[in-house]
């Protein structure tokens, strides 16, 4: 197996992407729906199967909505970013803990892979779907 060879670009895109997925797991886990608007280009497309897939500003209420009382924690492990000039494409697995509370609370941990693709737009990576 060859290794794969990055400029110094492909290593600064590739951890402006990174950063990206950390601030998304810190808004949703901290329940900060403000900061979620900046990470999506406009018209982007949020797409969690059979639970939602929309528009992004829709994502962010349907996510207001429906975490209620939750607790959450999104651990981003393993990233695999394809990046093809101002476009690039992400294969993310996620360890992610809900706690539900309650007498007793209840915990939930599941994984997660998220196929992302990210745009570059006035020199920032945001999330397109």
């Amino acid at each position: 197996m060859s290794a794969e060879r990055f400029t110094l670009q492909d290593l600064a895109d590739r951890a402006e992407i990174a950063d990206l997925l950390a601030r998304y797991s810190r808004a949703v886990d901290r329940r900060d729906f403000a900061a979620l608007p900046a990470l999506y280009a406009p018209g982007a497309v949020q797409d969690h199967g059979e639970a939602f897939c929309g528009e992004a500003a829709l994502f962010i209420e349907w996510l207001r909505q429906t975490m209620g009382t939750m607790k959450t924690q999104h651990l981003v492990a393993n990233m695999l970013i394809a990046i093809n000039g101002t476009e690039a494409q992400g294969e993310i697995y996620t360890i992610n803990t809900h706690i539900f509370p309650g007498e007793p609370a209840t915990q939930m941990t599941a994984g997660g892979r998220y196929l992302d693709h990210y745009v570059k737009r006035e020199g920032r990576w945001l999330f397109a779907r």
